[in-house]
C-alpha cells in the first residue's frame, strides 16, 4: 500500500523560527492571493502562524485556503476570547494597503487587525509591514509620510516591495520570509546584546592574465550562498564577500554585500577590513594558490606554440594580520588522495591556524548538487568530528557553532 504524507505537511527548510508565533495579518488587496505561500514558508522554518485578517482580504483569497495553509482557524472579527490581544512573537502584515498604513499611524483601531496591531506595539512585539499598491498611491504626499513616520517608530519594520508594472508588488515568497526572519531573530537579538557581525568570502577567485585571460578553479559559490543566507535568516548582520560564481548572489536588504571576483581585488579589501567590526569570519572562498607573477600588459597572442608564465604564490586571507585578530575564526580544506591522510590534513590544518572550525572536503564529494564533509571544532581542548551530508545542513552546522562559542564567552 502506497504510504502518502498529510495534505497539511510542510517540508523544514530550516529551525530559524522554530517554536516562534507568528500573527499574519491580510489587508484588502490582490497580494492577498500569496498569503497561503507565505503562511506555509514560515512553517518551513519552524514558525507556527495564525492568520487574523480584515473583510476585504476575504474578497481576495479563500478563508478555507488560510485555513488549509496555516492549521488554524482565521480570525476577522475578535470574538469574547479577545484574540485581539497579542501575545504572539511577531506580526506581519501583508498586503500593508495605504488604508492599513494610515489606520496604523494614527492609532485607529477600526477592526480586528489594526487593534491587534496596536496591541503588539503596546507589548514590544515586532510589526513588519510589506506595502503593497498602485504606484500613483505610494506616490502620495500623504502616504509617503504616513510611512516615513511610521519607519521611524520603534518596533515597525518594513519589507521593500518589488516595484514592477507601476505597482509596488509582494516580493518573491522565498525572499519575503527571509527578510521577515532577519527582522525577527536581529530584534530578538538586540534584546539578547548586540547583533553578530559576520565576515563570508565566498566562490572562486580569478587572476588575471592579460586583459582577457585568467586563471580561476571551480568553485560554484553555492555553498557561501547557503551560509549567508542561513546566517542572515538568524538575524546577524552579515558582511558577504563574493568572488568568482556561478550565479551572483541576489542583495538581501540588510545585508552588506561585495562582488569581488579578482584576486587582487578581494585581497585588498580583505587587507582593510577593521577587525574590531567583526565576531566572526567564515573563509569559505577558494582562494587562488598561484597568481602571475605580472599581467601582461596586453592581450597575449594566441598564434604561440608554446606559452610559459611565472607564477607565484599567493598571500592566503587566512594569514592576513587583520583578519587573525577576528575572535571566531572558521576555514575550509579541500584534500585529494587517500581520504584518511587527508581528514588528517585537516587536522593538522585547523591546529596549525588555530581555527574554532573547520569543514574538511574530500575532492571526489564536490561533484552534483551536494557537499559532503567533515566540520571539525574543539570543544575543551578536545577536537570533535561532524559529518555533513549537504550545503544547508553545512550551513547549519556552522552557524551554530559559532553561536554556541558566542554564548559560551557570555557576548
Amino acid at each position: 500500500m502506497a504510504t502518502f504524507v498529510r495534505d497539511l505537511f510542510v517540508a523544514m527548510k530550516s529551525e530559524c523560527l522554530q517554536g516562534l508565533r507568528i500573527t499574519l495579518c491580510g489587508g484588502g488587496g490582490i497580494a492577498a492571493i500569496e498569503l497561503p505561500k507565505v503562511a506555509r514558508e514560515l512553517r518551513r522554518h519552524g514558525a507556527q502562524v495564525r492568520f487574523f485578517v480584515t473583510e476585504n482580504c476575504l474578497r481576495f483569497v479563500g478563508r478555507e485556503s488560510l485555513e488549509w495553509a496555516s492549521e488554524q482557524p482565521v480570525i476577522v472579527n475578535p470574538s469574547g476570547f479577545a484574540e485581539h490581544i497579542c501575545h504572539d512573537d511577531a506580526v506581519v502584515i501583508m498586503p500593508t494597503t495605504a488604508d492599513l498604513i494610515a489606520k496604523i499611524e494614527h492609532g485607529i483601531c477600526s477592526d480586528g487587525v489594526t487593534t491587534l496591531v496596536q496591541s503588539a506595539l503596546g507589548g514590544n512585539i515586532p510589526v513588519i509591514l510589506c506595502p503593497t499598491m498602485h504606484g500613483s498611491l505610494a506616490a502620495s504626499p500623504i502616504v509617503k509620510e504616513n510611512r516615513r513616520r511610521l519607519s521611524e517608530r520603534e518596533g515597525i519594520f518594513f519589507v521593500a516591495p518589488r516595484v514592477e508594472e507601476g505597482k509596488e508588488k509582494v516580493p518573491p515568497v522565498g525572499d519575503l520570509v527571509t527578510e521577515v526572519a532577519h527582522i525577527i531573530n536581529r530584534a530578538r537579538r538586540f534584546h539578547l546584546g548586540k547583533p553578530s557581525r559576520l565576515l563570508v568570502t565566498y566562490g572562486g577567485t580569478r587572476a588575471s592574465l592579460d586583459s582577457v585571460r585568467c586563471l580561476t578553479n571551480l568553485s560554484t559559490g553555492k555553498l557561501g550562498h547557503e551560509i549567508v543566507r542561513h546566517a542572515y535568516r538568524q538575524g546577524l548582520l552579515v558582511t558577504a564577500v563574493e568572488g568568482n560564481v556561478v550565479f551572483p548572489m541576489e542583495p538581501m536588504e540588510h545585508m552588506e554585500l561585495h562582488r569581488l571576483p579578482e584576486y587582487s581585488d578581494m585581497l585588498s579589501y580583505l587587507e582593510r577590513i577593521q577587525s574590531e567590526q567583526f565576531e566572526a569570519v567564515f573563509h569559505i572562498a577558494a582562494v587562488s594558490d598561484f597568481v602571475p607573477e605580472a599581467k601582461a600588459a596586453e592581450k597575449i597572442s594566441s598564434d604561440t606554440d608554446l606559452l610559459t608564465l611565472n607564477l607565484c604564490r599567493s598571500k592566503k586571507f587566512l594569514e592576513l594580520p587583520n583578519l587573525r585578530k577576528i575572535p571566531f575564526q572558521l576555514a575550509c580544506k579541500l584534500t585529494d588522495g587517500s581520504e584518511a591522510v587527508g581528514l588528517q590534513t585537516a587536522r593538522e590544518f585547523a591546529q596549525k591556524n588555530q581555527l574554532n572550525a573547520l569543514l574538511w572536503n574530500h575532492a571526489s564529494a564536490l561533484h552534483g548538487e551536494e557537499h559532503k564533509g567533515v566540520v571539525l571544532t574543539s570543544v575543551d581542548g578536545e577536537v570533535q568530528e561532524i559529518a555533513v551530508q549537504s550545503k544547508s545542513e553545512i550551513a547549519r552546522c556552522l552557524l551554530e557553532l559559532f553561536i554556541k562559542n558566542r554564548k559560551n564567552h557570555g557576548q
